[in-house]
């Protein structure tokens, strides 16, 4: 697959593209991910005769960095406005969307806006807010009074080390880029809860029992309010299941897909 690109908000956005097949899918990934972790996933899609489009997201891949924090509500256009350019630009009308973690989160609100027979299929998708953990309790607490004691001795140690507990290594590597680091908190303090019940597409949600990153309560809210939904879990699957299972996403979109 070639490297090719469209702009938004003057940025040069990434995309790849197979060539035409029966039907097209749309793939959205996750955080800090790229097309380095789908090329197993692709390759079992086009053997199953689909278009696969893979778009890159600002800051991820080779898509161009940003230079200002982003909102949820920058993703919802962005993706728009490439669903929008691969009409005018190819003919392409989409017959399913992949998105996976954060993808997921950055598509919801969306959904809406697009054809109503589109197959939506969700693997370990961001979106509902976290319940906290005691550690995440007591990080919360410490942060009201980080002016006062981020001076102090060990400060960043301890720091480190707690948001390792909490399992916050996405956070930690973006420390020396505040554009990312904004906007990854925009992020994760986003609840799309509230949109679920607009989604009238069928929808499939695809879990690990054993997602420590999106557990699997975000999949049952998922699966309470979207009407036309379906939640299949994997029994000791974990979050990367497109790492780990090419295989049975490809065959389930397949088999799923009208």
């Amino acid at each position: 697959m070639k490297n090719k690109t469209f702009n938004y908000d003057k940025k040069n956005i990434s995309y790849y593209i197979t060539p035409k097949a029966k039907k097209t899918i749309l793939l959205l990934h996750g955080w800090s991910s790229s097309i380095k972790s789908y090329p197993k996933l692709i390759q079992q899609l086009v053997d199953k005769n689909y278009q696969v489009i893979f778009l890159e997201f600002p800051s991820h891949g080779s898509s161009d960095k940003l230079d200002k924090p982003y909102q949820v509500s920058d993703f919802n256009k962005l993706i728009l406005d490439f669903i929008s350019y691969l009409k005018l630009s190819y003919n392409i009308s989409l017959d399913a969307v992949y998105a996976h973690s954060n993808g997921c989160r950055v598509l919801i609100d969306i959904l809406p806006k697009l054809a109503s027979n589109l197959d939506v299929f969700i693997v370990a998708g961001a979106g509902i807010k976290y319940r906290k953990n005691i550690f995440q309790k007591i990080v919360y607490q410490l942060s009201k009074f980080k002016k006062f004691i981020r001076f102090m001795p060990f400060f960043k140690s301890i720091r480190k080390f707690i948001l390792k507990l909490i399992s916050a290594h996405d956070y930690l590597n973006l420390e020396s880029d505040e554009a990312l680091k904004e906007t990854f908190i925009n992020l994760i303090n986003y609840d799309t809860e509230n949109s679920l019940k607009k989604i009238y597409q069928p929808v499939h949600l695809i879990w690990g029992d054993k997602d420590t990153y999106t557990p699997l309560y975000m999949a049952k809210i998922m699966n309470e309010k979207i009407k036309n939904s379906k939640l299949t879990i994997i029994k000791d699957m974990t979050h990367g299941i497109h790492l780990k299972d090419p295989n049975f996403i490809a065959t389930y979109i397949n088999q799923h897909t009208s």
